[in-house]
């Protein structure tokens, strides 16, 4: 089965978040529409016989992209797409695994309310590492969460310097009718917890005037 236009709706509604979020596993690919687990995992399986989508087992854990057939039939924007690639698919999981699965988790943890989790666009050679866009059914405009990184391997000056660019580079991003871009929230990810001290110390200290310090947190890798 390799023709999209008999794939079931669960495997479309499967497709159509996986595109949004790459390297999902299938319990992070659970709709906001009430669909079961069951769903979710048969929509998985059919877009993997339609040829549209693969998956590799991760600690146990199976996370799944789409393929290049996918990726023509749901039609993603090419800063999207290019992270279901080959070349992008294998750097994620050699290299920022741990950073991708703790993107997933605070993407998750800040879907609230009504609030749905849209999209995940991870970042490279940018200062920040993500950008989660939520949805609300009455509200027009999207709310937007940026992620960013603290590493050990970091001095403080670079740290300072790396978060200090983030607005200038997510208005970049995010924005072309020259409004003034905040995000709703900004999460730091660390590896290990004087790093997430330090880095929610600095970002509270660097952007209080981008973003309010009570609406910044700090995660550790791996944290759930």
């Amino acid at each position: 089965m390799r023709d999209g236009k008999h794939l079931p709706m669960r495997a479309l509604q499967v497709g159509r978040r996986l595109l949004w979020t790459p390297l999902s596993s299938t319990s992070e690919l659970r709709m906001d529409n009430g669909a079961s687990p069951d769903q979710t995992k048969r929509g998985v399986g059919d877009l993997k016989r339609a040829g549209f989508a693969a998956s590799v087992e991760v600690g146990g854990v199976p996370r799944h992209w789409l393929t290049e057939p996918g990726l023509d039939h749901f039609m993603g924007p090419d800063a999207q797409a290019s992270w279901h690639r080959p070349g992008a698919v294998g750097n994620l999981l050699l290299y920022d695994l741990p950073q991708v699965q703790a993107v997933h988790a605070i993407a998750r943890w800040y879907a609230t309310g009504e609030w749905m989790l849209s999209s995940i666009q991870f970042f490279e050679r940018q200062p920040m590492i993500a950008a989660v866009e939520y949805r609300h059914p009455d509200d027009v405009d999207p709310s937007y969460l940026t992620i960013c990184r603290a590493s050990m391997m970091e001095t403080e000056a670079e740290l300072f310097d790396r978060l200090e660019a983030v607005p200038a580079a997510m208005q970049a991003h995010c924005v072309e009718d020259g409004k003034r871009f905040h995000p709703a929230g900004l999460a730091i990810v660390a590896d290990g917890e004087w790093n997430a001290v330090r880095g929610l110390s600095m970002a509270c200290a660097v952007l209080s005037l981008w973003v309010p310090p009570t609406h910044i947190t700090a995660w550790c890798q791996g944290a759930d």
